[in-house]
Formats: C-alpha cells, sequence, structure tokens
C-alpha cells in the first residue's frame, strides 16, 4: 500500500487487488468466529510520513509490518500477494513458507490445497522459501500467499472480479 503499488498488469495494481481479497478473507474468518488483525486497510503502508525516499519508507513499512505481526496475539499470519514477471505464459495461485516453524509448511500446504480445489486452475504446491524480510524476521508461524499472476491476461481480468476473488478467499 502506500506508495509502493507493487506488481502491475495493465491498469491493475498489486494493492489494491491484495487489499480487496484480504478484507474477504477478514470477513470470512470473522463469520467463523477469529479475531482478525490486518497490517492495512486503505491505501496506506506502515512508515513515517516523516520518512522520505522510497527505499527508506519501504523498509521502515516492513520493519512496522514485522512489529505489529510479534507484539500481536495472533496464532498465524497471512501475507497476501500477486505475481508479475515478464512472461505472460505463468499462472495460478501458489503458498510459500519459510522453515522456521513446522506449523508454517503446514499452514501453507494447506492453503495450497484449498486454492487448487477451490480456483481449479492450479497444480501448484507449497513452496520452502528463504530471503524474505518479513518472513524470516516474524515470531508468529504464517504463509505468503501469492493469489495469481497479473502478468497473465486471463488471470489478471479473474483476479479483477469481485467473484473471483471471493473464490480465492474461501
Amino acid at each position: 500500500g502506500g506508495p509502493d503499488g507493487g506488481a502491475v498488469g495493465g491498469e491493475l495494481l498489486e494493492k489494491e487487488i491484495a487489499l480487496d481479497v484480504s478484507m474477504k478473507i477478514r470477513d470470512y474468518l470473522q463469520e467463523q468466529g477469529a479475531l482478525v488483525l490486518m497490517t492495512r486497510e486503505d491505501d496506506s503502508d506502515l512508515s513515517s510520513k516523516n520518512t522520505r525516499g522510497y527505499a527508506r519508507k519501504k523498509a521502515e513499512d516492513l520493519r512496522n509490518r514485522v512489529k505489529v505481526i510479534n507484539e500481536s496475539e495472533a496464532d498465524l499470519y497471512l501475507s497476501i500477494h500477486l505475481n508479475a514477471i515478464p512472461s505472460n505464459k505463468w499462472s495460478g495461485a501458489q503458498t510459500f513458507f519459510y522453515g522456521k516453524y513446522e506449523e508454517n509448511e503446514k499452514a501453507a500446504k494447506f492453503i495450497q490445497d484449498e486454492l487448487r480445489r477451490n480456483l481449479e486452475n492450479t497444480d501448484r504446491k507449497a513452496k520452502r522459501i528463504n530471503g524474505i524480510y518479513l518472513m524470516q524476521n516474524v515470531t508468529k508461524p504464517g504463509a505468503l500467499v501469492e493469489i495469481g499472476f497479473l502478468s497473465n491476461p486471463k488471470e489478471a481480468g479473474q483476479l479483477a472480479t469481485p467473484k473471483y476473488q471471493d473464490q480465492i478467499a474461501a
């Protein structure tokens, strides 16, 4: 959010679709009795208004997201993203986990299985990943979920629709 729009696919911005899907996930979880803490509920980041420079704002935002997660009483965190790469042939949602906690792999595999079942358009599997600042520094179990590719025109069109976003969130 804020100055970091993330991945781009035509007119679509990662930060907008990720927030829409995150709000739907929040609503589904709250309907089931979960207490959900969002790190953002609008087009903003967690950096100080006084911080200057894109790189500094992004670094401060990430540090503050880690702090919010670590200081919370959360049992699990989810980090929702969208992919975009130079080739338009790739598609499909995929979850990633960091090997720090056994629960990370379990959560990522469970979410990936649900994405495969609900979306019926991917055979991707949950994958271990290293080098992601947030995942390496949080003290709670969780997963990173790439909900699709904005660089794939067909999938980008789906990602823009509330119906498909509901399928992802479910």
